[in-house]
């Protein structure tokens, strides 16, 4: 659970929203409205919502999608981790490797 002790997060029209992680910070900034209106439960944010489940049903074979707090979590889509909700996200290339 995130509390107001998390070091991210954001002030917006007077209300602070809090994040588990940098990441999640990013992402409100990215479109907060878009969450907001999640959090009110609002037409436009049901709307969002039935997109990114109609985008999720097509499935991508070559994307790995994981749980930033579950990280063996894995599938070929995208979707919500079955043990804390959060969205999954795509499993990125570790760059600081170096090839054999």
């Amino acid at each position: 659970a995130v509390t107001e002790e998390s070091k991210f997060h954001e002030q917006v029209s007077n209300k602070t929203f809090y994040f588990c992680s940098e990441k999640c910070q990013i992402k409100f900034k990215h479109d907060p409205a878009l969450y907001i209106a999640k959090e009110n439960g609002s037409a436009s944010a049901n709307a969002s919502l039935n997109k990114m489940e109609a985008q999720s049903n097509s499935v991508n074979t070559s994307s790995i999608y994981t749980c930033p707090m579950h990280p063996e979590i894995r599938q070929n889509h995208p979707g919500n981790c079955p043990i804390c909700g959060m969205s999954l996200e795509p499993l990125l290339p570790n760059l600081d490797e170096a090839d054999d």
